[in-house]
C-alpha cells in the first residue's frame, strides 16, 4: 500500500522537476549565510562557494559508502569563527590580501583536523559514550546561544546596515518583514497540500523578490555584467609568519563550538528524517548513530 505522506527520505530520488525545485529551495536556504560570511570576512565567494560544494559532496559520499544512508547536511560557512576572521583581516566586506587568506587557511586546517580527530574518536567509542559527554541538553543549548547571538547580524543584514548602510533602510526592512510573513504563511497553510506544501521557503523568496522589484530595488547589472564562469581563487594555506600561531590557536578553539553546533544539526536532522520515516512506514533512519561520521 503506498503511502499517503508525500515527503522524500535522503535515500529517495525525487523525479527530476521536483528534484529541481527542492534543490533551488536549499540553495536559498544555505546562500545568504554562507555567501555572506565570505563577503564580511574577506574570503573570496566563489572560492568558498567551491569549497562548500566540494566538502558536501564528499561527506555525502563518504556516508553513503560507510552506512549505505546519505546524510542530509549541507557544509557551509559558520558564523561562530567570523570573530576570528576579522581579528585577521582587520576589514569588512573587501576581499583580504591573500597572505592575510593564507593565515586563515592555516587555521581552517587545523580546526578541520581537530574535528576530524574528534570524529575518529567517537567512531571508537560510540554515540552512547558521546552524549554522556556532550548530552543532547548541552548541544542543544550551544545551537541555540549561537543562534540568539547572531539575532543582531539577521537584524543588520534585514535593515540593510551589515551591507554598509549607517543607517536602517525601511524599504529593507519592508522586504525583510513581507519575505518572512509570507514564507510562514506558505509553511502553515499549504501543509498537506502536495508537493507544494514542501516548498515555503521557495515561494516566500518568490513573493519578496516581486516586493523588492516593485520598490526599485533590483539591480540586475553587475549580474549582466559579471562573466558567465570564473574560476575560484586558490591560495596554500600559510607554513610561516609571525601571526601564524595566533591565527591557528584563534581560529582552532572555536572547534569547541561548532562541534556540539555540528552534534546538534545532525541530532535534529536525525529526529525529522525518523519521523518522517515512520509516517511513511519505512525503517528508521537513526543518522544520529553515525554522528562521527560528520
Amino acid at each position: 500500500m503506498a503511502s499517503k505522506v508525500l515527503g522524500y527520505l535522503p535515500n529517495d530520488k525525487p523525479p527530476f522537476a521536483r528534484l529541481v525545485l527542492l534543490g533551488l529551495q536549499h540553495v536559498l536556504t544555505m546562500f545568504p549565510a554562507t555567501v555572506f560570511v565570505a563577503i564580511f570576512t574577506g574570503f573570496h565567494v566563489s572560492t568558498v562557494l567551491f569549497a562548500s560544494g566540494v566538502s558536501t559532496i564528499v561527506a555525502l559520499l563518504l556516508a553513503k559508502w560507510r552506512i549505505g544512508k546519505f546524510i542530509p547536511l549541507f557544509y557551509g560557512s559558520s558564523f561562530s569563527y567570523m570573530a576570528a576572521y576579522i581579528a585577521i583581516t582587520k576589514s569588512t566586506f573587501q576581499v583580504a590580501p591573500d597572505e592575510k587568506i593564507q593565515l586563515m587557511q592555516a587555521g581552517i586546517v587545523v580546526t578541520g583536523i581537530l574535528n576530524m580527530l574528534v570524529g575518529l574518536i567517537i567512531l571508537k567509542v560510540g554515540k552512547s559514550a558521546v552524549d554522556k559527554v556532550i548530552p543532547p541538553v548541552v548541544t542543544g543549548s550551544v545551537a541555540a546561544v549561537i543562534g540568539f547571538a547572531l539575532g543582531n547580524e539577521a537584524i543588520k543584514m534585514a535593515t540593510g546596515m551589515a551591507y554598509g548602510f549607517e543607517e536602517a533602510n525601511m524599504q529593507f526592512l519592508a522586504v525583510a518583514f513581507v519575505t518572512l510573513v509570507a514564507t510562514v504563511i506558505f509553511s502553515v497553510y499549504l501543509q498537506k497540500k502536495g508537493f507544494i506544501g514542501m516548498l515555503p521557503v521557495l515561494l516566500g523568496a518568490i513573493v519578496g523578490y516581486a516586493f523588492a522589484w516593485s520598490l526599485g530595488l533590483v539591480d540586475l547589472g553587475p549580474v549582466k555584467e559579471a562573466s558567465t564562469f570564473a574560476w575560484p581563487h586558490f591560495t596554500w594555506p600559510a607554513m610561516s609568519g609571525e601571526l601564524l600561531g595566533t591565527a591557528v590557536i584563534s581560529i582552532a578553539i572555536m572547534a569547541i563550538a561548532t562541534i556540539p553546533e555540528s552534534t546538534a544539526h545532525l541530532y535534529q536532522i536525525s529526529l525529522y528524517v525518523d519521523r518522517l520515516a515512520e509516517e511513511m512506514g519505512e525503517e528508521k533512519y537513526e543518522l544520529d548513530e553515525h554522528i562521527g561520521l560528520t
